[in-house]
């Protein structure tokens, strides 16, 4: 064929050109705010000489993230409906999402209990179980999809200079209509959340064995498990089935792109056994085990 054209993924002659371009229109900024609560109760008994018990209590409540303009919005995945935090500035339509995006979530108990018993003059066992609640990720999940469609929208070109090179990295929407929003989301993919999210927690035990040894040493074998639930994780959804003819008909959603989508996941177990000993040598202090 005439013209400079490429082959696979390479220009056979020419300056390079882009292979696909995107870009955003309106307000995407995000002005992001909240309020955290916490309080921790924590009392020691002992039972007898050789028992200990400590056991705790925290309870937090941390808002979850509110936009100053109420600015969020994007497809609920779940149900296909588009979600808008605050009125639209496109339609003029009313909110019909919650203007902090999630549900509030009131049971964030994170009870803890530790167990100490000397059960010889030279053994001491310990035990300890508690559940940890994670807030630090709300920001990077949050802000992204104060961008979204009516505030902003996002412009892809894809494929650029596949066959032919016709585009050039000057301007790689040079037969774009124009970045302006559109008067309805249809179209459209960017960012979006579960409001259905709940707070990740982990829930985390241990239990072990110190022994001391002759010479000055200590051996410890110990146990350490954890389990995590509801964990925030961003999957690519809304994508194109694989097959034949026009590609929109073929996502689970037609009328939208594809989309980052958030949403609750567990991490299964992750247990891990040590063995650790340690003393004092020549006056000096020697460590044996995992580091």
């Amino acid at each position: 064929q005439p013209g400079p054209h490429r082959l696979g993924r390479q220009p056979l002659r020419g300056p390079r050109r882009p292979l696909a371009a995107r870009r955003a229109a309106g307000d995407t900024s995000a002005q992001l705010s909240n309020n955290e609560y916490h309080g921790f109760l924590q009392d020691e008994f002992r039972l007898y000489s050789r028992f200990t018990i400590t056991l705790g209590l925290r309870y937090s409540y941390v808002q979850a993230l509110k936009e100053a303009r109420n600015a969020f919005s994007g497809l609920d995945y779940g149900t296909g409906n588009y979600l808008v935090a605050g009125e639209n500035p496109v339609t003029g339509a009313a909110p019909n999402v919650r203007e902090r995006w999630v549900d509030p979530d009131w049971n964030n108990f994170a009870p803890r209990i530790g167990l100490a018993w000397l059960a010889t003059p030279k053994t001491t066992i310990r035990a300890g179980a508690g559940i940890y609640y994670s807030f630090t990720d709300m920001v990077q999940f949050a802000a992204d999809p104060a961008g979204n469609w009516p505030y902003g929208f996002s412009e892809t070109a894809d494929p650029l200079n596949n066959i032919f090179q016709d585009t050039p990295l000057a301007n790689p929407f040079v037969n774009s209509p124009g970045a302006t929003i559109p008067g309805s989301p249809q179209g459209q993919g960017g960012y979006s959340r579960n409001p259905r999210l709940k707070t990740p927690y982990s829930s985390q035990w241990n239990f072990s064995v110190q022994q001391q040894l002759p010479w000055e040493m200590l051996a410890e074998a110990s146990y350490v498990g954890s389990n995590s639930v509801k964990m925030w994780q961003t999957q690519a959804v809304n994508r194109a089935l694989p097959g034949a003819g026009a590609v929109q008909p073929r996502r689970r959603w037609p009328n939208y792109g594809g989309v980052k989508w958030v949403d609750m996941r567990d991490q299964g177990w992750n247990d891990v056994e040590t063995f650790r000993s340690s003393g004092i040598v020549d006056g000096s202090v020697l460590e044996i085990g995992p580091g």
